[in-house]
């Protein structure tokens, strides 16, 4: 392994691991919101399901890039450093 990047911003965050043999493996995690409706009766003490309905999820538009925080591996005995 080469060095490990952090990506974080308000639409996104990602993680790079370059590898000496110039390849990379990048994850990006969007964060989001999901929700599932449920309308529902309780005239008896209980729920009793009415309907549920389609599941939404949060869409996240990606408007600009963001720098990279590069992580090198540490000399002092540590994990990792930034750089």
């Amino acid at each position: 392994m080469q060095a490990v990047e952090v990506h974080s911003g308000h639409e996104y965050y990602g993680i790079t691991i370059r590898f000496t043999d110039q390849t990379a493996l990048n994850f990006t995690f969007e964060p989001c919101a999901f929700t599932f409706p449920v309308y529902s009766g309780w005239t008896g003490g209980n729920e009793e399901i009415l309907k549920k309905y389609k599941s939404v999820r949060s869409h996240i538009q990606r408007s600009e890039q963001h720098s990279p925080v590069t992580l090198q591996p540490a000399s002092n005995g540590g994990l990792f450093c930034l750089t």
